[in-house]
């Protein structure tokens, strides 16, 4: 999801000039022959994502930059479509692994989107929530918390308080909050992304997101030493997660990894207080890579 490029809406796009004509337009977009992003944006796009795929870091860039100056080009330096681009720079960045850099052009994507669009639109959260994900990576746990819950405000004003929109802004809220020590806080935010998910009509279709964030509140609870409501959080994730992924999947190896230790640490627990403890992890096979 933090990888995804951010295509602008068509709600955006009905806004701006109809003075230029589709027709007229090459149909080679590549590089410095893009007479008009806008109206090639779909083909932009595309390639830019072919070329990530193909692991063309410089050649999806460059055709991004040839979008963001046809941008301002037609419409200045304060508009959503330069902004959007902006915004999608920064995730061929994060694809990079270049996160100062990305970090700025996602600054400047909010800057332009709470400038244009207003301070509580969906878009503002979409570049908020990369930005407190970076902070993250930056270590600056306390700026990523007060961004997430910006985000999370936004997300709550713009769809409700139940809408799985919500859902991602509360699990990184839940993880920073558990990074800084908040353990009560963190299990109340995941507890409630959980909750959200559980009552979405999508909840089948997000069995795979949901997996995730039962075995990030199991990792939040074992962080709390609350090792026996761990294991079985694990446990309920790790079944869900052989639903959906494979056994060898890296994501299903890490929840059961960290059912067996809860479960030996609740064990270890109960014996110290002379309780028996006769439930068992049956562990499935794992490949090593």
């Amino acid at each position: 999801a933090f990888r995804s490029l951010q295509l602008p809406q068509n709600k955006k796009r009905a806004q701006l000039s109809n003075s230029r004509s589709r027709s007229k337009l090459p149909v080679d977009v590549d590089g410095a022959k893009i007479i008009d992003a806008e109206l090639n944006i779909s083909r932009i796009y595309s390639d830019v994502a072919d070329y990530l795929a193909q692991n063309q870091i410089n050649e999806a860039l460059d055709l991004l930059k040839c979008c963001l100056k046809s941008h301002r080009d037609n419409y200045g330096m304060m508009h959503p479509l330069v902004a959007s681009t902006l915004h999608n720079i920064g995730v061929v960045l994060v694809f990079a692994d270049r996160y100062g850099a990305a970090l700025v052009y996602f600054e400047q994507a909010t800057f332009i989107r709470v400038s244009t669009l207003g301070s509580d639109h969906p878009e503002v959260a979409s570049s908020l929530m990369k930005l407190g994900l970076l902070q993250v990576f930056d270590n600056n746990f306390d700026k990523a918390l007060q961004t997430f819950t910006q985000t999370l405000y936004i997300l709550r004003k713009s769809f409700g308080y139940n809408h799985p929109q919500t859902v991602k802004a509360l699990n990184n809220t839940a993880c920073v909050h558990s990074m800084c020590g908040g353990g009560v806080a963190a299990t109340k935010a995941i507890e409630e992304a959980i909750e959200i998910l559980r009552s979405s009509s999508e909840s089948t279709s997000l069995r795979g997101v949901l997996s995730v964030l039962l075995g990030n509140h199991g990792f939040i609870l074992s962080k709390r030493c609350l090792n026996e409501d761990a294991a079985k959080v694990f446990e309920e994730a790790r079944k869900l997660q052989l639903s959906v992924y494979p056994a060898n999947h890296p994501v299903l190896a890490l929840t059961t990894s960290n059912l067996a230790h809860s479960m030996f640490l609740d064990r270890e627990s109960r014996k110290k207080r002379g309780i028996g403890f006769s439930h068992f992890l049956k562990p499935i096979q794992c490949s090593s890579s």
